[in-house]
């Protein structure tokens, strides 16, 4: 009896191994077909010749374009991915449709090229259908504005925006590092549902982030610093959070965070700034205006709710009162 009890146990105990080891094989296989079948979504731009696109150095927008098309046109596929250590000069806009994801290597850098000779608001990076798209990110890779290649242009004035999107939803950039700039960083005109984070911002020629007319906007845990403008600014938009981001300048550019109320079309009633760390601003560190044609003061009763911030030098942060104000 005792030994067909443990005839029994042992015979279970075998079972229960079989199980087991079944089981880790058919997880074990999931997870490849799973990353395969990421892998397959995903198409590659290169320098090397292995790449599903392959760019030489030279108007390299031309590859990449082919490839964001290639992804617009099949929607079984969602990224475009930039390989690196590589450096894509550019010397037309890359355009980026719906539903499309576009990133690459920390070491894989978008660069205008020199003199480039662009006219006012052509970015480096914008989408494809000038209606609008959605569903759009952008992160993990370097674009350098090239300012020292192109000093022919002014800052500030519409040059070489880094990536700009007009009526578009469903935004989000992060994990990039963008320097050195005529223009913004992010500029989104009549957008809603942006979401910018975790990027590193150095000396860009107007704003790190510019909101105009938009909504439900958050910025949070970005290392930006100014040299024109400012480094977080909200114009005419609402329902916006900007919080855990450090921002200073080098002796130039203006007010940490800019936000701009003009005339009545905008309620700007839900506008939060917490926990920023602002220092050595090279004008105001929080810079709250309103001007233009009157409004009532429950149109922007609410701005700047529940505001903390912290400077390891004094600065001001002036509210210029408007019409309605």
């Amino acid at each position: 009896m005792i030994k067909s009890q443990w005839i029994h146990r042992q015979g279970e105990k075998k079972k229960k191994g079989i199980l087991i080891l079944t089981l880790i094989i058919l997880i074990a296989s999931a997870t490849v077909a799973l990353s395969n079948a990421l892998s397959e979504m995903t198409v590659y731009v290169n320098t090397d010749g292995s790449g599903d696109f392959n760019c030489d150095g030279t108007d390299d927008q031309v590859e990449i374009n082919k490839a964001l098309e290639y992804v617009a046109e099949h929607p079984e596929y969602t990224t475009v991915y930039l390989k690196g250590p590589n450096a894509y000069v550019i010397s037309g806009s890359i355009f980026i449709g719906s539903n499309t994801i576009l990133e690459g290597d920390h070491t894989a850098v978008i660069k205008l090229e020199d003199k480039a000779g662009w006219p006012e608001e052509k970015p480096l990076i914008t989408q494809i259908d000038s209606s609008g798209n959605q569903n759009i990110t952008v992160r993990g890779f370097e674009i350098d504005g090239n300012h020292d290649g192109n000093k022919e242009k002014g800052r500030g004035k519409g040059y070489y925006n880094l990536i700009h999107f007009l009526n578009c939803k469903n935004i989000s950039v992060y994990d990039m590092y963008m320097h050195d700039s005529h223009g913004d960083g992010l500029k989104v005109v009549k957008g809603s549902n942006i979401q910018f984070y975790n990027n590193t911002i150095y000396k860009l020629g107007h704003d790190a982030l510019y909101i105009i007319y938009s909504s439900n906007v958050e910025a949070w845990n970005n290392k930006i610093t100014c040299r024109t403008n400012s480094g977080l600014r909200i114009y005419n938009g609402n329902h916006v959070k900007f919080y855990n981001n450090i921002i200073n300048s080098e002796g130039e550019g203006g007010a940490g965070i800019e936000i701009q109320k003009a005339g009545s079309s905008t309620v700007m009633d839900d506008i939060e700034i917490f926990n920023n760390l602002l220092y050595e601003t090279n004008a105001a560190g929080v810079w709250i205006t309103g001007y233009g044609s009157a409004y009532s003061k429950d149109s922007a009763k609410k701005m700047c709710a529940s505001t903390i911030i912290s400077f390891t030098k004094p600065a001001l942060i002036p509210v210029l009162t408007g019409p309605g104000v």
